[in-house]
């Protein structure tokens, strides 16, 4: 699998959960009150237990400025959730107060997705239109990320994460919301790929079709 990534605009995005405070970054805050929900109604399953080996994985690295000015530097790993592509897990980092010498990390580091905002998260994006634009969106809640490498183009990204917890959520004008059926998503992985020099292209071969989210991953402020 081979992908170069396009994201039309820039969103600003927060979630504000039922009962719950707002974020300032992708990261959703589920207040304690909050319906969580996991049934059949639910757009995808509860639960992932996802085997990356390259074939359905990719890892990519954005120079700053490749979505435009002042867009920062940023390592993505996308995975595949199904055999066809249609859902797809994308985890990613930042420079920040955990990574001061990003991008090299060359030493372990573990943070927590429940109360870290800047420097690292997940999205899943799932059930693409007829033209490849994903129609179901969830965000992190929960769960931590362990980054053990990451460097400059052609450099490795590997790590792991426990019990990342995602909550489903829609994209508006003012960003995202969590949707009215609360549905949840959790999973845990290990994680590895050679950094490929990501662009502002389009995607040149696979089912992907993040691109048509309308955003490009960097957390941002509103």
């Amino acid at each position: 699998m081979r992908k170069t990534i396009s994201f039309t605009s820039v969103l600003a995005i927060s979630l504000i959960a039922c009962g719950g405070g707002s974020g300032s970054n992708v990261d959703a805050k589920m207040g304690s009150g909050s319906n969580m929900g996991s049934g059949s109604a639910c757009k995808i399953a509860s639960t992932f237990s996802p085997t990356f080996n390259g074939s359905n994985s990719e890892a990519d690295h954005y120079v700053p400025g490749v979505f435009g000015t002042g867009s920062p530097e940023e390592v993505d790993f996308y995975g595949n959730l199904d055999a066809a592509g249609d859902i797809e897990v994308d985890l990613f980092i930042n420079p920040g107060s955990d990574f001061p010498m990003f991008p090299v990390v060359s030493t372990s580091k573990t943070v927590d997705t429940s109360t870290m905002e800047t420097d690292v998260g997940a999205l899943i994006f799932a059930d693409p239109d007829a033209q490849n634009h994903p129609q179901v969106l969830y965000a992190t809640v929960g769960g931590t990320v362990t980054i053990t490498s990451s460097g400059s183009a052609n450099a490795t990204f590997s790590g792991s994460v426990s019990n990342l917890t995602f909550v489903h959520a829609d994209q508006g004008s003012n960003g995202l919301s969590v949707d009215p059926d609360h549905c949840m998503s959790t999973m845990s992985f290990s994680f590895t790929g050679t950094e490929l020099v990501g662009s502002a292209g389009g995607f040149d071969g696979g089912p992907e079709f993040v691109h048509g989210a309308g955003m490009y991953l960097q957390h941002r402020s509103l």
